[in-house]
């Protein structure tokens, strides 16, 4: 009889047992009680946090944090979020980063750091091969090495607006063929001068905005190499 049983509905039996296991990984994995979460979109914004809340769910693709009193991240805050896409750690009190911070995070695309106390370009977004947008603006950054490009020059979209730049670096040694910035935001800031060649290996640049700074020179051949450059 349990023979027969059971192979009228194994189907169902399976599917029953599927639905259980599933269950208990959800129970297991729960939204943090700071948070709201839905689907795999989870909002932590705005709630007075000062620490990136422990034991974030592995099945997390969005996360906002944007609007707290966040100053230091751990290396460890993000461990087990190997599906997250887009973080958004915008409007803290964050001046920098480990450089194990992004190395739980492969396949993020998006990281909005917007309204920090950043001086440089974060530690670590260099290991980020997915990273498609970057969000810097409205910080403290007031120098970029042309190390610092190199980490951000396979990023589409990079953002530098409103912080304090005085000076942009010559690029002759960067890989051109590597550079796929197809737009780069240094609008207010504190630039005085374009120095000869200063893209000239930003070949994918397409949007380049310099508005509200201080610029008073422009030497010979500032914008060459900028073959795709179709809004200045």
């Amino acid at each position: 009889m349990g023979q027969w049983f059971y192979a009228k509905n194994r189907t169902l039996i399976l599917c029953m047992t599927m639905f259980v296991l599933s269950t208990r990984v959800i129970c297991l994995e729960q939204c943090p009680e700071e948070c709201y979460c839905l689907d795999t979109h989870i909002d932590c914004s705005h709630r007075s946090l000062t620490d990136v809340p422990f034991s974030l769910p592995s099945w997390a693709i969005t996360l906002e944090l944007q609007g707290n009193y966040i100053e230091k991240i751990l290396p460890t805050a993000f461990v087990g979020l190997s599906s997250l896409i887009s973080l958004d750690l915008s409007e803290n009190h964050i001046g920098g980063f480990s450089r194990l911070v992004f190395a739980h995070t492969p396949q993020l695309e998006a990281l909005l750091l917007r309204k920090n106390r950043l001086t440089s370009i974060p530690l670590g977004i260099e290991s980020l091969a997915n990273l498609r947008k970057l969000d810097l603006k409205a910080n403290n950054i007031s120098q970029i090495t042309t190390i610092d490009v190199s980490r951000i020059a396979k990023i589409d979209v990079v953002d530098l607006s409103r912080n304090v730049l005085r000076d942009f670096p010559h690029l002759h040694v960067l890989q051109a063929a590597n550079a796929k910035i197809t737009k780069l935001d240094l609008s207010n800031n504190l630039l005085a001068s374009l120095r000869s060649d200063t893209f000239i290996a930003l070949q994918s640049l397409r949007v380049l905005r310099l508005s509200r700074n201080k610029i008073e020179t422009i030497e010979k051949n500032a914008f060459q190499g900028l073959f795709a450059l179709r809004f200045l």
